[in-house]
């Protein structure tokens, strides 16, 4: 895979197309936010944001069932208490720069976007799923951690504390078709007219002036009340804090152990939860 300027890429293709960028996750078996992933998404960017010419970036999957499966809990275990915490306000900060960048981001949504996956897509300013393979969710209590990658600050900010608090302890799965309804994402299409949707919509907001672009993005953005550093951080402590606890690392442990991160194990996510939840913790 490759982005521009011969800059070689491992998780994802960059492309672009006049004003329009488009980023593809393509990192098997199931697209998990790792380092790797990380590493070319800050490279991809480096290269959209050298180009003035280029307005809307889009986000998309080359595997159906996957956008982003969600963050790499082998890489959470493996952490060593307080470099999880940098770990996480790396992400932020990634976040932060997609989200206060003055390029207009979407994301087209085929496939499972839970955890990391769907606080990559609320730090874009429009979101677009398929109504028969996008969906949504959030993991980590279940695991017996919390959503640190902003979760707990932009999905309340997005689609109200009541609605957030099910999600971040339900643990079950949005579908397209809800998340339309709760806000998270802007529309859920069927299947067929997706690409035409996000296509049109970029394309026109490609076509006008960067500068007005640029500040109505800014003047929406100060109009909403975000989520505050302090949240960040916050969540980012309580992550470290809890990833520590040997019944955390027991459930994470078999969360990996029963073939989540594999094609067959995240088709059947929702079991693997479950199963959780069935085992002592002793």
């Amino acid at each position: 895979m490759s982005g521009v300027d011969g800059v070689e890429l491992q998780t994802l293709e960059l492309r672009l197309d006049g004003g329009v960028a488009r980023v593809t996750f393509d990192h098997p078996p199931v697209n998990v936010f790792d380092a790797a992933l990380q590493a070319d998404l800050e490279a991809a960017l480096e290269q959209i944001e050298a180009r003035p010419e280029v307005r809307v970036v889009v986000f998309q999957s080359a595997n159906p069932d996957f956008f982003i499966a969600h963050y790499d809990v082998g890489d959470i275990l493996a952490e060593e208490t307080g470099a999880l915490r940098a770990a996480a306000g790396s992400f932020n900060r990634l976040m932060s720069r997609i989200r206060d960048g003055e390029r207009v981001t979407i994301g087209k949504v085929r496939g499972a976007a839970r955890g990391g996956g769907c606080e990559f897509l609320l730090a874009l300013d429009l979101r677009f799923a398929s109504l028969e393979r996008a969906r949504f969710g959030f993991p980590e209590v279940a695991l017996g951690i919390l959503a640190a990658g902003g979760g707990t600050q932009r999905l309340p900010a997005t689609i109200g504390r009541a609605r957030a608090l099910e999600m971040l302890l339900g643990g079950d799965d949005l579908t397209a078709e809800v998340a339309e309804r709760y806000g998270l994402v802007n529309r859920a299409v069927p299947e067929g007219e997706l690409d035409e949707l996000v296509n049109r919509l970029a394309g026109r907001i490609a076509s006008y002036q960067p500068e007005v672009v640029a500040i109505t993005k800014l003047a929406a953005s100060s109009a909403a009340d975000g989520p505050g550093q302090t949240g960040f951080a916050l969540e980012a402590l309580l992550l470290d804090v809890l990833k520590s606890a040997p019944a955390a690392r027991r459930r994470m442990a078999r969360f990996l152990d029963a073939g989540a991160q594999t094609v067959a194990g995240e088709r059947r996510f929702q079991g693997l939860l479950e199963a959780l939840g069935e085992e002592p913790e002793a």
